[in-house]
């Protein structure tokens, strides 16, 4: 039987209501998968640059404090990254200076940065203490690396033997080891004068770099 041609476009726009009425049921509305993914791909790349951002959250020691951080990298002697409350800080140790090993490559500079990663393995504990100027004019984090929990008080720290501050603080074994000599930059100054006597000793030895 042949339908006439106003039965025939009645029939086609049905069919078409129909189809159109199951597919928005099922939430099948062409590009509504896509717009989906896309939405939540916006969703998981906000959380990963928040993630990020609170990541690179800068941290501020204060002077005369001690953190519990831990080792991330070692630059080179005298430098080395820690995280810190979840934060990358770059330090620069202080009251010694290990002959550089960065973009300029002194004599026993390669030594003394293989020495102090040798100490500073990836994820080891330390504790850094600040002295009176926590930050150079570079605005770089100034800290003495303590391997071991230091005592509690400042005087009770400076009290220590040189020896036990060799066997406790990153500082002073480089310099007891001649990878370092002192470097005094005022105001910090907390544990100069026995710095000062480990040089001479490894001078008298005639030790790493003083060799």
């Amino acid at each position: 039987m042949k339908l006439k041609r106003s039965q025939q476009k009645l029939i086609v726009s049905l069919a078409a209501v129909l189809i159109v009425t199951v597919a928005g049921y099922f939430g099948f509305y062409p590009g509504s998968q896509s717009q989906d993914k896309s939405q939540g791909q916006t969703q998981r790349t906000t959380a990963t640059q928040s993630s990020s951002s609170a990541g690179k959250a800068a941290v501020v020691l204060p002077a005369q404090t001690v953190v519990s951080a831990k080792v991330a990298s070692v630059v080179d002697g005298d430098t080395a990254h820690f995280t810190i409350e979840g934060a990358d800080v770059k330090v620069r140790f202080i009251g010694m200076n290990c002959p550089e090993d960065t973009t300029k490559v002194e004599k026993y500079g390669p030594e003394a940065t293989a020495y102090t990663k040798s100490i500073l393995t990836v994820g080891r504990q330390v504790w850094l203490e600040t002295d009176k100027g926590p930050t150079d004019r570079y605005g770089r984090t100034l800290a003495y690396v303590w391997l071991t929990r230091p005592p509690a008080t400042l005087s009770e720290r400076q009290a220590l033997a040189s020896d036990a501050l060799v066997a406790r603080m990153l500082d002073a074994q480089l310099l007891a080891k001649g990878w370092a000599q002192v470097m005094t930059v005022a105001p910090n100054a907390a544990y100069k004068a026995t710095f000062e006597e480990l040089e001479r000793q490894a001078k008298f030895q005639r030790i790493g770099m003083w060799r």
